[in-house]
């Protein structure tokens, strides 16, 4: 018998203060980047972003995203990073 391995759609939602939704896609493996979509207060997607390497989002703006980024070490560090459109 063959059976369908089932996996969430989304693993967290954040609210940028300008109202977007960022939703992060689910990742199978933690060393997957984080990959994000965006959407409008309409429901239209505006764009997907994909975070550096290690980084982990914890709030949004118009034009930056700050979360925590952890080193080859795990040590924690707190960056905020533009976004280019």
């Amino acid at each position: 018998m063959i059976t369908q391995k089932e996996m969430p759609s989304y693993s967290a939602i954040v609210l940028s203060e300008e109202g977007l939704l960022w939703v992060r896609e689910y990742a199978e493996t933690v060393a997957d980047p984080e990959r994000w979509r965006v959407y409008s207060d309409s429901g239209r997607e505006v764009g997907v972003v994909v975070m550096p390497e290690g980084f982990s989002l914890h709030s949004a703006g118009g034009s930056f995203v700050a979360g925590v980024w952890k080193d080859q070490d795990k040590v924690e560090h707190a960056r905020v990073y533009r976004i280019r459109r």
